[in-house]
C-alpha cells in the first residue's frame, strides 16, 4: 500500500458550437492525489486500485473579446489497473498498465477574466467588461448540466525501484480518456474528458506484517534454518532393518515348506 500525488494536463472534445464566435478551446492544468493499494498475483503480473482525488477540465480563450477562462471539474475516482512488469536490471523494474476507472463529480470551479486593457482598445474591453464582467464561481453539482459519474479507460507506463528493504517508488506516465459525456450542453452531446497524468507512487511492503501472506524470501530462509525432522531418519532405519529381517523369514518359510513336500513325496 502507498500514495500517489502527481499533475495532469487535460482536455475536453466538447463541440465549438456551444462556444461564442471566436472562442478557441486549450488545455487545463490539474492534479491528482491519493491512495494506492497493489497485490501481486505472480512475479510479473499485479492488480493496482487507487482512491484518487482530481481535477479535470478545459480552458477557452477569444483574443478578439479578450477573455480567458477555465473550468475545473473536481472528482474522486477510483481506478482498477492490470499491471505487468518486466526487469531491467537487479534493481529496477518497467511495467505497463491497463484498466478503467470510475469518478464521481464532486463540484464544478469556473472562472474567466477580461485580458484586454483600455489604452490597447477601450470600446472592446469596455464591451467585455459590460457583457462577461470578470468573475468565478464554485458550485457543487447541479444534475442539469453535469452528470455525477463518468467512467473511462486508462493506459500507463513506468518504472519502479526500490528504496529500501521494504518499499518501492514508481513514476508513472498516465493516458486516461472517458466514455461519458459530463456536460449535458444544449444543442450538443459531446464533452468527453481527455488527461496526460505524470505522478509520483510511493509504495510500502506490507507483506513483512501480515502473516497469512508469505515472502518468498522469508520462506527461503524459513526453510533453510529448520532443523531437519527427527522422524525421517528413523523410518529409514526402520525399513532398512525390516527389509532384511523379514526376506530371511520368507527363505526359511520356503525351506520348511519345501521340506514337507520332499517328505511327504
Amino acid at each position: 500500500m502507498g500514495g500517489k500525488l502527481g499533475g495532469n494536463v487535460s482536455y475536453n472534445n466538447v463541440e465549438e458550437s456551444y462556444f461564442l464566435p471566436g472562442d478557441e478551446k486549450s488545455y487545463n492544468g490539474g492534479f491528482q492525489i491519493g491512495g494506492v493499494g497493489k497485490l501481486g498475483l505472480t512475479k510479473d503480473l499485479s492488480i493496482q486500485s487507487e482512491l484518487v482525488y482530481s481535477t479535470k477540465g478545459y480552458g477557452v480563450k477569444n483574443e478578439l473579446a479578450g477573455k480567458k477562462s477555465n473550468k475545473n471539474y473536481r472528482y474522486i475516482g477510483l481506478p482498477i489497473l492490470a499491471n505487468y512488469s518486466i526487469p531491467v536490471t537487479s534493481d529496477i523494474k518497467v511495467y505497463g498498465s491497463g484498466g478503467f476507472y470510475t469518478d464521481v463529480l464532486t463540484g464544478v470551479k469556473y472562472n474567466t477574466v477580461n485580458t484586454l486593457k483600455k489604452a490597447e482598445d477601450p470600446m472592446a474591453a469596455e464591451f467585455f467588461a459590460f457583457e462577461h464582467p470578470e468573475y468565478k464561481y464554485d458550485q457543487q453539482i447541479i444534475s442539469d448540466f453535469y452528470k455525477r459519474v463518468e467512467f473511462g479507460w486508462m493506459a500507463a507506463f513506468g518504472a519502479e525501484f526500490p528504496v529500501n528493504k521494504t518499499d518501492q517508488m514508481a513514476v508513472d506516465l498516465r493516458l486516461a480518456g472517458g466514455f461519458t459525456d459530463v456536460e449535458k450542453n444544449q444543442g450538443t452531446s459531446k464533452s468527453k474528458n481527455f488527461s496526460v497524468q505524470v505522478s509520483a507512487i510511493y509504495l510500502y511492503d506490507l507483506t513483512k506484517h501480515v502473516n497469512f501472506i508469505k515472502h518468498e524470501d522469508d520462506a527461503y530462509e524459513k526453510n533453510a534454518s529448520a532443523p531437519v525432522p527427527a522422524v525421517v531418519p528413523e523410518r529409514v532405519e526402520e525399513n532398512n532393518s525390516e527389509t532384511p529381517v523379514d526376506g530371511k523369514k520368507v527363505e526359511e518359510e520356503n525351506r520348511t515348506f519345501n521340506a514337507e513336500d520332499g517328505a511327504t513325496e
